[in-house]
């Protein structure tokens, strides 16, 4: 899922700077050449230019995020189609790109903290599959006759594994006809990491032996951006196009004539250098159209920044772009929550950008450290300005949502019943009373309480409760930073709590968190593991059978972790698929001693789905 809302953030913010309808570099496999002759303009005003490049083009696939559309889009798809539907969406997207090689990656088992946000996510999927089934039956809607569980596209389900043999025997059939001379490597379930993070792993590798290529990825996850300029920085992603929606509605470019778009990295990097050089001063950030309100900049800001620039030695581009990358970190992904003052949709991106600068010119220096530690009296500063405008900002949250809720009612027209219905069920703030009451005096109470469960009695004793949440979610910062470099050893490291602390808090105890964070050494889970760390128990039957009571019958000792009924927290969202539901910690170790307890008892075929395979090369 990555950063919520970059994407399109990106997108409608520069989308003739960062957005092409075609890879502007010559491919050679094919004769059609690509879309739009050189120096045209493609549609919307997008560049479109053919300009010959000597190596040939990968095209990496984070293919889940094809494997999903293709078996859910359709209601009328059968079980037994499924995995044909998926050959297709991967040969048209192939198709369309025309590249030299292609290197698939498919999720396998992933670190402990993306296992909770996976948990989270189907939970909600489950929920939201029965309510949108309820709906379409009472609207006349088509529903499926079968029932299918989505949540079978995890690693170690028998879906997957049957997907492995029909993509390995698809692809060796494809390699005798129209993709003959092109060579194609499938990383598939079976092998542990998510396919975002096995695709930079190959191109740091194929890096560091020489291998030159022009890079493309497929993916719909919004952290590929983010990996994509730390790992590789002349890559193109390609994604579906789709119309985002900003402050007016913009289209990227005609969807049939053009039915995917490219997110050209370098010239986004080229863009955050930009906004984030020294040089670059507040009056010039409009050009990147930004907007700041003065209640956020410091008391004092220099009027010259000769003291952080150096006209001799310039600044280092990569080390801005991971500050810009760690700055992003507190609008939350998929490892942490964001900071309960800051949402991009209300513009904390520049918020935070702006606040960077005044810092950098006052010290002269970067946010992160040559070896990925963060700087600590930076932070210690950015931190500070967040807790000074942190009330500010909240108010200005709280008014915007009374704003939205007045405004939504004109979003339903047009839209059927079906889909009007279906709207007000994904919108969610119009569904609670704010008792937080965020910026108001109290509101910090009163915020640990709702989320947390953590009440104020004693002054020493509350700073002994919200101090490990904020040295926790420091660690995380340098977990994502390390995870996304491709320095990542622990495996098992996870975030443990529901919410972000504030940054007063994380401000007022800073002294006493430690910032150089060394992480151990450990490996990924067993399959089975991570099912039973993800799956609701509504899924139980895609797990062995061996392991299926664990979940369900109310004697398991690991009972308390799967429970029928969940509440969600919704103060402070806007929409249904960012409210976390209330759950119980998952135990992982406990976890791991009752599948290895269950082992005995699971078949030759599931023993082989909790085992790891191997890389497939055409």
């Amino acid at each position: 899922m990555g950063v919520p809302a970059l994407f399109s953030w990106f997108a409608s913010t520069y989308p003739d700077k960062i957005l092409r309808c075609s890879l502007p570099f010559k491919r050679r496999r094919g004769s059609k050449g690509s879309k739009g002759s050189k120096g045209s303009k493609g549609a919307a005003g997008l560049k479109s230019i053919t300009t010959p490049r000597l190596p040939g083009v990968t095209l990496y696939l984070d293919f889940n995020g094809g494997i999903h559309p293709a078996v859910r889009t359709d209601p009328f798809l059968k079980r037994e189609d499924m995995n044909e539907a998926v050959c297709v969406y991967l040969a048209k997207i192939i198709d369309y790109v025309r590249p030299d090689e292609v290197w698939i990656a498919i999720d396998g088992v992933a670190p402990t903290a993306k296992m909770s946000q996976q948990r989270d996510r189907r939970f909600k999927s489950a929920k939201e599959s029965k309510h949108r089934n309820e709906v379409a039956a009472k609207h006349g809607e088509p529903v499926r006759e079968e029932h299918v569980d989505f949540n079978m596209i995890s690693p170690a389900t028998d879906f997957m594994c049957k997907l492995q043999i029909y993509l390995e025997e698809y692809i060796a059939a494809q390699r005798l006809g129209p993709w003959k001379d092109m060579p194609v490597t499938l990383s598939g379930a079976c092998i542990p990491g998510e396919g975002e993070h096995k695709i930079m792993d190959e191109i740091r590798r194929r890096r560091k032996a020489g291998i030159e290529e022009q890079v493309c990825i497929y993916g719909l996850d919004a952290d590929l951006i983010f990996l994509a300029l730390l790992n590789a920085p002349y890559a193109f992603l390609v994604r579906e196009n789709v119309r985002f929606y900003g402050r007016n509605r913009l289209d990227i470019a005609d969807p049939v004539a053009y039915p995917y778009i490219f997110l050209d990295i370098e010239s986004l990097g080229d863009v955050m250098v930009d906004i984030l050089s020294p040089q670059t001063t507040l009056l010039d950030l409009q050009q990147f159209k930004f907007k700041y309100n003065r209640k956020l900049l410091p008391a004092e800001i220099p009027e010259q920044v000769n003291t952080y620039y150096d006209p001799d030695n310039g600044t280092d581009a990569t080390r801005l772009i991971v500050d810009y990358v760690y700055l992003s970190f507190m609008l939350g992904n998929d490892f942490l929550p964001r900071l309960p003052g800051l949402k991009i949709r209300n513009g904390s991106l520049s918020d935070l950008i702006i606040i960077y600068k005044c810092i950098a010119w006052r010290i002269g220096d970067y946010l992160v450290n040559k070896d990925l530690t963060p700087n600590r009296e930076f932070l210690g500063r950015l931190f500070h300005e967040l807790e000074r405008t942190e009330n500010d900002m909240l108010i200005s949250q709280r008014e915007k949502r009374y704003k939205d809720i007045s405004q939504f009612k004109y979003r339903l027209n047009g839209k059927t019943p079906f889909e009007r219905e279906m709207e007000e069920f994904g919108y969610v703030e119009n569904k609670y009373k704010d008792t937080i009451n965020g910026g108001n005096p109290g509101w910090i109470l009163r915020y640990y309480d709702y989320h947390l469960n953590i009440k104020y009695r004693h002054k020493n004793e509350f700073k002994r409760h919200i101090l490990p949440i904020c040295q926790s979610y420091i660690e995380g910062m340098s977990w994502v930073l390390q995870y996304y470099a491709g320095h990542n050893t622990d495996w098992g490291w996870i975030y443990p709590y529901i919410t972000a602390p504030t940054a007063m808090d994380l401000s007022r105890l800073f002294p006493e968190i430690e910032t150089n964070i060394k992480f151990p050494i450990n490996g990924p889970v067993d399959p089975y593991v991570q099912l039973m760390s993800i799956l609701p128990p509504d899924s139980a039957q895609l797990l062995p059978v061996a392991l299926r009571s664990l979940m369900t019958d109310k004697d398991s000792p690991i009972h308390y972790m799967y429970p029928l009924k969940t509440t969600f927290s919704l103060i402070g969202n806007k929409f249904w698929h960012e409210c976390r539901p209330c759950m119980p910690m998952i135990d992982r170790e406990a976890l791991v001693d009752v599948v290895q307890s269950k082992k005995m008892y699971f078949t030759e075929d599931e023993l082989s789905r909790n085992s790891k395979g191997a890389v497939v090369e055409f």
